[in-house]
């Protein structure tokens, strides 16, 4: 999977996700484009977000 050139980008998957989430719901068939794309999105969406908004374990306790 291709990661996101830039920030901008990212910001579009983030529209995208939420334009899919109000369309796929529990009763969708996980073999439909839509169930798909949200699922490989959302994989990518969390892939960039750590590598470039690391934490710390500790920043959260």
């Amino acid at each position: 999977m291709e990661k996101f050139a830039n920030e901008t980008e990212y910001e579009k998957a983030l529209e995208r996700l939420e334009e899919l989430l109000l369309i796929v719901g529990n009763d969708t068939d996980p073999e439909s484009p839509e169930f798909i794309e949200l699922d490989q999105l959302s994989d990518k969406i969390a892939d960039y977000e750590e590598a470039e908004f690391p934490f710390e374990m500790d920043e959260i306790e």
